[in-house]
């Protein structure tokens, strides 16, 4: 072919084919490094071409940083051949970053902190696109790339809407599986005039994509009837992840963290992107919340990979993992840091020799009430109920015996009315708040008692020294265990990684397109070894035939499969037991390290706890017995 540049007419030479497609052949440039030409398959239609001038006649803008942004257009005896674009170097399709599997082979590297700088740079991409006044139509994780620093690169962008000349060239193709609510269902895309809020759909599903390890966020367990496929819940605002997703049949998969787990803004750009409130968050909205989610995670305890939102009391990848069996993160194949050596025996009787402090002292409850001054006595009270029911019986008697006894029983009621105790109401109401107030004072000083002078405290705390040194005293045998296991285990393992090579997205299997293989996805089926028949029959859309050819597919997989006696247990796994535990160990001898510091220190407040609390606790107990006295003496 003899090409030539469209701006300067020079000559242009291929050089050797990079990439292959449906629409054209991505070369690159003899004596140029930076750049390489996309040359169609088949001559471009008037549309595109008028899109490529428009796209070429005006400057990059910054686009070319972040897009396969079309710079020059390519000429063959005065027709267009294709286009000269950026040339992009060590990047990978972002899906390969969304589940663990994928993330393992191509990012084995990332970690959650990874990922939401990944995610800001795809809204900062979008949103780069849209101030430059273009819309991308065909939003979907196939045309976007990710390298290992974390940039993004938008591809395919001949392919995007532009406005040239008075007249909108439109984006012809889309996937229903990104299309939003409002053009579910359209007959098709040709012709179509779409706008950025359409965009900030897609954007939000590949977001989610990211955030979510892959999960798409409208596939999600359907509880009514029939079939609930994803382009059909998007149509009918079914987020299966949102606050009103039971009201509407949705619940999300199960092994998968909730939408609570990330910080209120995010949830709310999830909710708004996905509800039908109309306007969606912009794709600059997006950037400073997730760069306040990546600032934000912390690291587990537990486990050195795992970065989380710390809006969350525990790991929540830690609890997807006890669910699903998968490791999420920490893939990558590293050496065990070395290990600190320490006396663990001389550790414990540093921590052994330091002695309680005494027993608790009794509380002034449980010792015997003396009356302090100024105690009211209750004895009045009872002499008058006393000499009262005296005269009440008399007037009793008096008014049943005969005529003449009649006068002495009236002036016996009338003596007990007189005499009978009758405080004013306000003084007993008085008094029962009194007693209710000092009550209640006296509760929580007790309660802060045992919280800061109890004993409790330190005993505990030994406790839990003991504890991690007999952890720490038997991580070699667990060690020991856990080499044993996979040696075990060896040809389960090989099978494992065998048939994880086959992913259902790139079968050719009758009945799963798409959009049944995101749903699969969606509830952690990806590869080969993930299809179980029992699995794959309880999510809707999935009968008997469709489960049944999937396990087919499996099993001529597996007939292949042979089994290497000779292969070493995988490294890899050799390398996360050992960084566990390593990190265990390291987790427990600073725990022991601390001991001696935390005891003694614990043995200090509390012992100034008593010296504080003593005299409170004193007078807090009489002051609450004097208000009862007060209230008994009414």
């Amino acid at each position: 072919m003899s090409l030539v540049y469209g701006k300067t007419g020079e000559a242009l030479r291929l050089g050797p084919e990079i990439a292959r497609g449906g629409e054209g052949v991505v070369y690159s440039i003899a004596g140029v490094n930076d750049r390489v030409a996309k040359v169609y398959l088949k001559a471009p239609t008037e549309r595109k071409i008028a899109k490529l001038r428009a796209m070429t006649a005006t400057p990059a803008d910054g686009l070319a940083k972040i897009a396969a942004w079309p710079l020059d257009i390519v000429n063959e005896g005065g027709k267009v051949k294709g286009f000269v674009m950026p040339r992009l170097g060590g990047h990978e399709d972002v899906h390969e970053l969304y589940s663990p599997k994928s993330r393992a082979n191509s990012f084995p590297e990332a970690d959650f902190r990874f990922i939401t700088h990944v995610a800001s740079n795809v809204a900062r991409a979008f949103a780069q696109v849209h101030a430059a006044g273009y819309v991308i139509g065909d939003v979907n994780h196939a045309h976007l790339l990710v390298a290992k620093d974390a940039r993004v690169a938008l591809i395919d962008c001949d392919s995007f809407q532009v406005k040239a000349a008075g007249q909108t060239l439109t984006c012809d193709v889309g996937q229903g599986l990104f299309t939003p609510p409002e053009l579910q269902g359209a007959p098709t895309f040709t012709n179509l005039e779409r706008t950025p809020n359409h965009d900030l759909f897609g954007l939000a599903v590949v977001l989610f994509h990211l955030l979510f390890m892959g999960r798409h966020p409208f596939s999600g367990v359907w509880n009514g009837p029939g079939d609930m496929p994803i382009e059909r819940a998007i149509r009918e605002y079914r987020f299966a992840y949102g606050a009103g997703a039971t009201p509407i049949g949705m619940k999300q998969p199960p092994a998968t963290v909730s939408l609570s787990a990330f910080p209120p803004e995010i949830v709310l750009l999830f909710e708004r992107a996905f509800g039908r409130g109309g306007q969606r968050p912009t794709a600059a909205d997006w950037i400073s919340p997730l760069k306040v989610l990546e600032a934000s995670l912390q690291q587990c305890s537990a486990v050195a990979a795992h970065h989380y939102p710390n809006n969350n009391r525990a790991c929540p990848w830690c609890e997807v993992e006890k669910q699903s069996g998968i490791r999420m993160f920490g893939q990558r194949l590293v050496a065990a840091p070395g290990q600190q050596a320490v006396d663990l025996a001389a550790l414990w009787r540093t921590i052994d020799q330091i002695t309680p402090p005494s027993s608790d002292p009794p509380l002034p409850s449980a010792q015997p009430w003396i009356r302090p001054p100024g105690a009211p006595t209750s004895a009045p009270k009872y002499m008058r109920i006393v000499l009262g029911l005296t005269f009440a019986a008399i007037g009793v008697v008096g008014c049943t015996a005969s005529s003449g006894g009649v006068f002495l029983g009236i002036l016996g009621l009338g003596a007990c009315w007189l005499i009978w105790p009758k405080p004013p109401e306000a003084k007993v109401r008085a008094a029962r708040v009194a007693v209710d107030q000092a009550r209640s004072m006296w509760q929580q000083l007790e309660a802060r008692w045992r919280r800061e002078a109890a004993l409790e405290a330190f005993v505990t705390l030994k406790a839990e020294l003991l504890s991690a040194r007999n952890e720490l005293m038997g991580l070699p045998a667990k060690r020991a265990q856990a080499m044993a296991k996979l040696q075990r285990d060896r040809e389960a393992h090989q099978k494992q990684l065998y048939l994880d090579r086959f992913t259902i997205k790139k079968a050719k299997i009758s009945g799963i397109g798409p959009s049944r293989a995101v749903t699969l996805a969606s509830f952690g089926i990806e590869t080969a070894a993930d299809v179980d028949y029992y699995k794959i029959i309880h999510i809707h859309g999935f009968g008997p035939a469709l489960c049944s050819a999937l396990v087919e597919w499996r099993r001529k997989h597996e007939a292949n499969f042979r089994f290497n006696a000779n292969a070493p247990v995988d490294p890899r796994e050799i390398a996360r037991i050992d960084n566990e535990l390593n990190n265990r160990r390291v987790h427990l001898v600073r725990l022991m390290q601390q001991g001696p510091l935390k005891l003694n220190h614990t043995k200090q407040a509390i012992e100034g706890a008593r010296l504080r609390l003593g005299p409170v606790m004193k007078q807090t107990w009489d002051a609450y017995q004097l208000a009862q006295a007060h209230q008994d003496a009414l």
